[in-house]
């Protein structure tokens, strides 16, 4: 039989080899843009660019380097240490500050060394320099936690929730 751990490692695979080189916001939802950059034409037709993969994280999550925490979900209910430069539509926090320094804009990538799988839908993404994304499903409802896929194309969506796998 095969565990959702493995299947959820099968998936974090496609990762391997490839950088993070952008994460934002949207209200409890963070986004993490892997491999090449891409320019797409979104919905208001307006032209942006994405990863070659997304993941979306609506769950408990952080970025450390050896023993400190970098930056992590929890930061979004913390006040900035100063003050953003430009009036933003949501509400400038802590969370958004770390991720705009570890990013240095999106000029920084990390390359993706290993994922591990662990169970309950939980992962650790190593990048190069001791860095590492945790991600750690924290509540035990049957809600999106996470997901991965390439974004516009017709694609599959990787979906871990609360009661397992949702693809």
């Amino acid at each position: 039989m095969i565990t959702m751990k493995t299947h959820i490692q099968d998936a974090l695979n496609a990762l391997v080899g490839k950088p993070l080189w952008s994460s934002g916001r949207s209200a409890g939802l963070q986004w993490f843009s892997f491999g090449e950059r891409q320019s797409v034409t979104g919905v208001r037709g307006n032209v942006k660019e994405v990863g070659e993969y997304a993941l979306h994280i609506q769950c408990a999550w952080r970025i450390i380097r050896h023993d400190e925490v970098i930056v992590a979900s929890g930061d979004v209910y913390a006040e900035p240490r100063k003050k953003p430069s430009r009036e933003l539509h949501l509400k400038f926090t802590l969370l958004d500050e770390r991720v705009q320094e570890l990013f240095q804009g999106e000029a920084r990538r990390f390359a993706v060394e290993k994922v591990e799988a662990a169970d309950a839908g939980a992962f650790c993404i190593s990048f190069s320099d001791g860095y590492a994304l945790n991600v750690m499903p924290d509540d035990s409802s049957d809600d999106e936690h996470w997901r991965l896929f390439k974004p516009y194309t017709e694609g599959p969506h990787f979906v871990v929730t609360g009661v397992g796998l949702d693809t």
